[in-house]
């Protein structure tokens, strides 16, 4: 019922015992909003409570989730979508039921996209309370079901879509000083209440280096001195400072993972409104740069 009453354009479903970090909704929503194509969008996760571990993988195994479920249950979805497919069966009572959607999704035409950020805290419960899938026989009779009841998505597979960037913006220059795409007025604004100093800091990457020791040392004096802190990376990196830098904010963002290079302007724009920076900070950063006019 709940599904039917929603007035959002988007549904999370989230366990009361799991938890999400702060900034996944807003990427999943600006990752569906800028790849109409996409119905649906999750993260990595990690797991706690009984077991510990990380999940890598999602969407993005494809035909393989024919098989077994590779998607996190929190993910976000199109709403209506969810309606017109029929919203989950009611009848699986005993587990499953999160992968039942995802076949039905992908027997009419639904896919998703997996962010390679972990997003999602899944509390493990110990053995024996989920017996429909630690039972192999109760398993393959799932599996089997589900071949007859979804016969297009086991024949054709689950649908091909993959994220597309485009190439005209390729050179930073040209893709900073672009005013395309979309306008961040079509989004959810997002205004955050702030009740402390606020920074927003745009850096290329959170790697190890001068630089970013620099960075990293100026932020912890400010986190120390009770200032509200946002990070936006500009670059492709691995980032391995990253979980330092976590530390101090779980306000970071790289634009990378969740939009493609011409949303950029749009994005940063937005955040800066959505966070009503004291300070807007850029170091060492190109695009950062060529994007202060914009944040005027």
């Amino acid at each position: 019922k709940g599904i039917h009453q929603a007035k959002g354009k988007y549904l999370l479903l989230l366990d009361p015992d799991d938890m999400i970090e702060q900034t996944y909704l807003e990427k999943a929503v600006w990752f569906l909003e800028t790849h109409p194509d996409f119905s649906l969008c999750n993260a990595w996760s990690l797991g706690f409570a009984y077991k510990e571990y990380m999940w890598m993988q999602g969407f993005d195994k494809g035909d393989q989730n024919l098989k077994e479920n590779s998607i996190t249950v929190a993910t976000v979805m199109r709403t209506q979508v969810l309606r017109d497919i029929g919203g989950f069966d009611e009848k699986l009572t005993t587990g499953m039921e999160d992968w039942d959607l995802w076949l039905r999704m992908a027997n009419n035409g639904h896919w998703g996209y997996t962010l390679e950020e972990f997003h999602f805290w899944y509390r493990v419960s110990p053995p024996g309370k989920w017996s429909a899938i630690s039972n192999a026989t109760i398993f393959q009779n799932y599996v089997e079901q589900r071949q007859q009841k979804y016969k297009k998505a086991y024949t054709e597979g689950v649908p091909k879509i993959s994220r597309v960037m485009p190439i005209k913006y390729a050179n930073v220059p040209e893709f900073a000083a672009s005013e395309d795409g979309l306008d961040p007025s079509l989004l959810p604004l997002n205004l955050l209440s702030k009740c402390r100093p606020r920074i927003m800091v745009v850096i290329p990457t959170m790697e190890v280096g001068g630089a970013d020791q620099f960075n990293f040392n100026f932020l912890k004096g400010l986190a120390q001195e009770g200032w509200e802190i946002t990070i936006v990376t500009t670059k492709i990196a691995k980032n391995p400072w990253l979980p330092s830098f976590a530390r101090l904010t779980g306000d970071i963002f790289l634009p990378f993972n969740f939009i493609e290079i011409n949303q950029w302007p749009n994005f940063l724009v937005y955040l800066a409104k959505s966070r009503n920076p004291d300070v807007i900070f850029v170091s060492n950063s190109e695009w950062g740069y060529l994007m202060v006019p914009m944040l005027r």
